[in-house]
């Protein structure tokens, strides 16, 4: 999960760079603010690095994904398995449409973070498969409470 953490905060810090470039560029375009020679080339340099930072972020998120798909798959829940699939997929084009088209790229992280949704929403946390598990749940019991108890401490770890 921390990685997932530090992808959002990785992509959120692109995005802001790029809102940054953005809002410089409207203030010159508007005669707001006027910059040339080095301070362009900053701007430039500032939208490039939100770009970079996106690709960063979108890769991170892909791979997570890519990994949450084998093990889905390895557990035998085809269903998740898909939507981890076609969540890594769409993170994959992320990467490249955050250089070359933008406007797409951001149709996609709608796309992304409806399917993020979903995949919270179906998925089962460790917590409620071992809730499953216990007196009241509905799956097979433990055999004992000892087992319980290390199972819990695996999942609150």
């Amino acid at each position: 999960m921390q990685s997932r953490f530090r992808g959002a905060v990785i992509a959120f810090i692109g995005g802001m760079l790029e809102a940054t470039e953005a809002g410089i560029k409207l203030l010159t375009n508007m005669g707001r603010l006027r910059i040339s020679g080095r301070g362009l080339r900053l701007v430039g340099l500032i939208g490039g690095l939100g770009r970079l930072f996106g690709g960063i972020g979108a890769f991170i998120f892909a791979a997570w994904d890519a990994v949450n798909a084998v093990n889905a798959l390895v557990a035998g829940n085809i269903g998740m398995f898909l939507l981890y699939s076609v969540s890594s997929f769409v993170g994959g084009l992320l990467i490249f449409l955050a250089f070359f088209n933008p406007l797409l790229g951001l149709a996609l992280v709608v796309v992304s973070v409806i399917l993020g949704l979903i995949i919270y929403l179906v998925a089962d946390t460790e917590m409620q498969k071992w809730l499953s598990h216990c007196f009241y749940g509905a799956s097979e019991r433990y055999p004992n409470i000892e087992t319980s108890q290390e199972r819990l401490k695996e999942v609150l770890a």
